[in-house]
């Protein structure tokens, strides 16, 4: 899926519309589309960290670091609408953690 969302960056096309084309998307710039398709390359990351805690093969402290980060990019106030879709697509116990995330950004 990296590769897929990389093909969108090199054509400067935003892999969130397309996948999600029933979303409103506003006309967006060059730097803008790299920026969304970085943030759903993470969304993959996330998930795939998550995997590996679930199962065992990642220690409390390395998650709790990772988590951290998820967090930190989840606040921000700009592409919500990438976090609150992509939310509702990850497993249903990572997803709950997810959702305890305040978004303060209303």
């Amino acid at each position: 899926m990296q590769a897929s969302i990389s093909a969108f960056t090199e054509a400067n096309k935003d892999w969130f519309s397309a996948q999600f084309p029933a979303l409103p998307t506003k006309n967006l710039s060059e730097v803008e589309k790299d920026i969304r398709n970085v943030l759903n390359q993470a969304w993959f990351a996330y998930e795939a960290d998550y995997f590996q805690y679930s199962q065992g093969l990642m220690t409390d402290k390395v998650w709790q670091a990772k988590l951290t980060g998820i967090v930190t990019n989840l606040k921000r106030c700009d592409n919500q609408e990438i976090c609150r879709q992509r939310i509702k697509l990850v497993e249903e116990d990572f997803q709950r953690i997810l959702e305890g995330v305040p978004f303060d950004c209303e």
